[in-house]
């Protein structure tokens, strides 16, 4: 007799109430059964994430990113109408365009990081591993925003990858993030769309993993939106501009919420569960059901070297000491 199944659970990210907080919530279906964990996990991830974003602050941003989109809207309209119309995209097509990105060379990148970029190659041995130089050969930027986002590494980031999906289409991974399993099987099913992005509630998104066909809509829009704010503005109304964008045209633009709304529902949450574990006793069968809660994890390199002591996830991680790890480092 095979044993019961463990009782499902439900994602529910419907609470956009508040939007200076991470609304989203774990239901569970029972109270029993082996995912008793992850349901802690995901009340870890809710309370460890949701301070990171203050509500009054996030509020104000928006009202400075808002009035900026109403001022250039009839641009950011030019913008949608010359874009691809939101379609399907096949997974094959998409991961053969699977970037990442680091500003320094890579032998001298935190061991996390060197972590995350080896096994990328591993499952993905075509990915395209950009630094401070290397991007220039495979697209041109504006000189007036690469020289005010210099000191600037995650938003010439944020450009960067919105230009290289508009453009090429594909993966964006961010050199954090860790993927156990080629990504095309995993994509195929979320892809109808031609646009993925993993989210904390409808309309806040991360944006550390992005799958896109070329010419994406809401890429499009978005490339142009940040590329104008940092032809005019040398200041930030918040870290978040991406985000704050974002949310800003879906509210503005019709053509960008239509182009949402065929985008499939695929939280972030999981994915963080792994970066919650780091500096936990690596258990085989702890760190399977972990990796196994998504297909691909954002990790952190902020964090003490001291912490990574011998036997924990992050120890076995940087060492390749995991199933599935190159064999070689």
């Amino acid at each position: 007799m095979q044993p019961a199944l463990p009782a499902p659970l439900r994602y529910d990210d419907e609470d956009d109430s508040n939007p200076g907080r991470i609304p989203f919530r774990l239901v569970r279906m029972s109270e029993t059964g082996p995912l008793d964990n992850l349901a802690a996990q995901v009340r870890r991830a809710r309370d460890r994430f949701a301070p990171m974003i203050d509500p009054i602050g996030s509020i104000a941003a928006r009202v400075i990113v808002d009035e900026f989109l109403a001022e250039h809207l009839d641009e950011l309209r030019t913008t949608t109408a010359s874009a691809a119309v939101p379609a399907p995209v096949s997974s094959d097509e998409l991961t053969s365009h699977v970037f990442t990105y680091w500003g320094t060379p890579l032998r001298s990148a935190p061991p996390i990081v060197r972590t995350c970029v080896r096994q990328l190659r591993n499952v993905h041995p075509d990915a395209i591993v950009l630094d401070e130089t290397s991007w220039q050969d495979h697209l041109e930027l504006p000189g007036v925003v690469v020289d005010r986002l210099r000191d600037r590494p995650a938003h010439f980031s944020d450009l960067l990858r919105l230009s290289l999906l508009e453009r090429y289409g594909g993966v964006w991974v961010d050199a954090t993030a860790f993927v156990p399993q080629p990504l095309g099987p995993c994509l195929d099913p979320l892809l109808g769309g031609g646009l993925l992005y993993l989210r904390w509630s409808r309309t806040q998104i991360s944006n550390w993993f992005i799958a896109a066909r070329s010419r994406s809509l809401l890429i499009a829009v978005e490339r142009a939106a940040l590329e104008t704010w940092w032809r005019e503005h040398y200041e930030l109304p918040d870290y978040f501009l991406f985000h704050r964008v974002f949310e800003g045209l879906l509210d503005l633009l019709p053509d960008a919420e239509r182009a949402w709304a065929m985008v499939p529902r695929v939280s972030t949450v999981p994915s963080h569960f792994l970066q919650l574990e780091m500096f936990r006793s690596y258990e085989p069968a702890r760190f399977a059901m972990l990796v196994e809660a998504a297909f691909v994890h954002k990790l952190s390199y902020k964090y003490d070297p001291a912490d990574a002591v011998a036997g924990t996830i992050v120890d076995h991680l940087v060492s390749g000491r995991y199933p599935g790890a190159p064999e070689s480092l």
